[in-house]
């Protein structure tokens, strides 16, 4: 960009606008598509230069305050560097809660041995599948997703037992969330509803999220029943620990979710 004056036009990868690296991130925020909405689009665009600005070091005021952290939440130095060591607990808190969580599964499912009609699911996902699944396949994947099977089954009971339920609002609140997280700005409210009613059309994704929230309340009615003792350990291992977990976690999704997506189609 650099010599470039207004009004100019330009070639661009659209791709490299995106830092994360996700497909429907990608799709969903640079390209403005719909879900449901599987053209193939190119990555190069061009573009019209419609405003020069220059970036310069911020003030540490109110107005720098305000559009950084949020109305009405710092109002000095002091208060912006407590707002951003919070912000890195939370880091930190979202990642040991969720190791803690994987503890509490494997326990639960040690403690409640759900019998499952193995030959019965194992021929159901052959047939269901329709030949899309060979035997050998079955075999090295349907302990991940018998696992799930118990999961689902032990948490659905864990939520009866608590009363839990994850309504509407709930829901909302947890993508203007999402959105605010991912755009990091104080965005008007107007442009986060907006946001929220389109994510809210994917019944897939809504699901999804209604999950995740059925999970955080499965994990706190869990640890209000259990002795909690907290360990100290070094930064390093402690994201060693969680990249082992999760490396492990996401082989177990992708063998059960191969299964079932088998078996639905």
């Amino acid at each position: 960009l650099l010599g470039l004056k207004k009004d100019d036009t330009l070639r661009f990868n659209a791709r490299l606008l995106e830092t994360q690296d996700k497909e429907g991130m990608y799709r969903k925020y640079i390209l403005n598509l719909e879900d449901n909405d599987d053209r193939e689009v190119g990555d190069w665009f061009e573009g019209t230069i419609a405003e020069v600005s220059r970036i310069e070091e911020a003030d540490l005021n109110d107005d720098f305050y305000t559009g950084y952290f949020g109305e009405d939440r710092v109002s000095n130095r002091d208060e912006a560097i407590d707002e951003i060591k919070k912000g890195i607990l939370r880091f930190y808190d979202v990642r040991s809660n969720a190791l803690l969580m994987r503890s509490f599964q494997e326990r639960l499912l040690s403690l409640n041995q759900i019998e499952l009609p193995e030959k019965f699911l194992k021929r159901w996902l052959k047939v269901s599948n329709e030949g899309q699944l060979d035997d050998e396949q079955i075999e090295r994947e349907y302990p991940a997703f018998a696992e799930n099977l118990r999961w689902s089954l032990l948490r659905d009971k864990i939520s009866e037992r608590f009363s839990l339920e994850v309504t509407e609002e709930e829901i909302r609140a947890a993508y203007a969330d999402k959105v605010r997280n991912y755009f990091q700005s104080n965005l008007p409210e107007q442009l986060i509803e907006s946001s929220v009613e389109r994510l809210m059309q994917n019944e897939k994704d809504v699901e999804s999220t209604r999950r995740d929230l059925e999970t955080d309340k499965i994990f706190e009615a869990i640890r209000g029943e259990v002795s909690i003792n907290d360990k100290a350990i070094p930064s390093d291992e402690f994201h060693q620990i969680i990249d082992s977990i999760s490396k492990k976690a996401e082989e177990e999704q992708q063998a059960d979710a191969a299964l079932r997506e088998a078996a639905s189609e």
